[in-house]
């Protein structure tokens, strides 16, 4: 698993070397969703089979100037959450299967916009911004959260 880690980390860290270092926040995850989804389209079904022994890292990792903490989520059941408040922000890919998402204008607000992101796609979500999900069962989601402030950043 091991080497499943590092070429996630690889991909990451190889799309990032591609965007300005001026480049921060939304508006970097906003260029590296597009530069990961051409990456993670070469991935083979046998990449998909070792990422659900993937062991989430607990660290954010400095990539540019931007601190990252990535995670890959693999559900065998469906799961969804209601009407919850992001708290940094953060880009979602769908490695395999789907998610769907409601974003509401705020936390006491009926009126929503909704997204249903499939295989190959992605969206990048503020911080504060009002989310419902629900995620299909058997679906691969790759989350890159950018952490602004770090206790635990490796270089």
């Amino acid at each position: 698993m091991q080497d499943l880690t590092k070429y996630i980390d690889n991909i990451v860290y190889e799309s990032s070397t591609q965007i300005n270092d001026k480049v921060l926040g939304v508006n970097f995850l906003e260029k590296l969703k597009y530069l990961l989804i051409d990456k993670i389209k070469l991935f083979n079904k046998n990449f998909i089979k070792n990422i659900e022994n993937y062991q989430n890292n607990k660290t954010a990792k400095k990539y540019g100037e931007n601190y990252l903490l990535i995670k890959v989520k693999t559900n065998s059941d469906s799961v969804s959450t209601i009407k919850n408040i992001v708290s940094n922000d953060y880009l979602s890919i769908v490695v395999h299967g789907s998610k769907s998402l409601k974003i509401y204008e705020n936390s006491s607000s009926k009126k929503s916009f909704f997204l249903n992101c499939v295989t190959n796609t992605g969206i990048v979500i503020s911080k504060d911004t009002v989310i419902s999900e629900s995620i299909s069962k058997n679906t691969i989601l790759l989350d890159i959260i950018n952490i602004k402030d770090n206790i635990n950043v490796e270089n």
